[in-house]
């Protein structure tokens, strides 16, 4: 695995990555995108909403009530732009599934925009979901998002090799 010291300490513990990135340690290229502002921003977005089940609590925090834009194929279909609120209600139910997991599996932040490549899966006996998530984000709050995403087969092996 590729690595390279951080200059500043960072103390941002990663649930379930095994790992804590701080001053002088070894961090995952896989997860370069930790090291900045905006990259921790929407990873804890990502975790709240959708790790840890509390997706209003996610849309109130890091997402901008003023400003926010769903470019996703399957929102841009109604032809109309929702406001924050209906949104957020409607986003906030995909993540309510307690079996629902998403392991960000590389994380790169560059300037405002974000993109976090995933696995989104909800049982051992389903593959689940490649999905990748592109995020805006400026003064600490989200305000654009798009995806894209296919169902994985069993026998894929799309996420092999990130460790090399």
């Amino acid at each position: 695995m590729k690595s390279f010291a951080i200059a500043t300490a960072i103390a941002l513990t990663i649930p379930g990555a095994g790992f804590c990135f701080a001053a002088d340690k070894p961090v995952d290229d896989n997860l370069i995108g930790l090291s900045t502002p905006n990259g921790r921003i929407a990873y804890e977005f990502i975790d709240l909403w959708f790790n840890q089940h509390k997706g209003a609590d996610a849309w109130e925090k890091y997402v901008s009530h003023d400003n926010y834009m769903n470019h996703a194929v399957y929102s841009a279909s109604t032809g109309k732009h929702p406001t924050f609120e209906e949104e957020k209600a409607e986003e906030s139910r995909m993540g309510t599934n307690p079996a629902l997991r998403f392991d960000i599996k590389q994380l790169i932040s560059q300037g405002s925009l974000v993109f976090a490549h995933i696995h989104a899966h909800s049982s051992p006996d389903n593959p689940g979901r490649e999905l990748v998530m592109i995020l805006r984000i400026r003064d600490g709050k989200i305000t654009d998002h798009w995806d894209l995403h296919e169902a994985l087969k069993e026998d894929s092996v799309v996420f092999s090799g990130l460790d090399r």
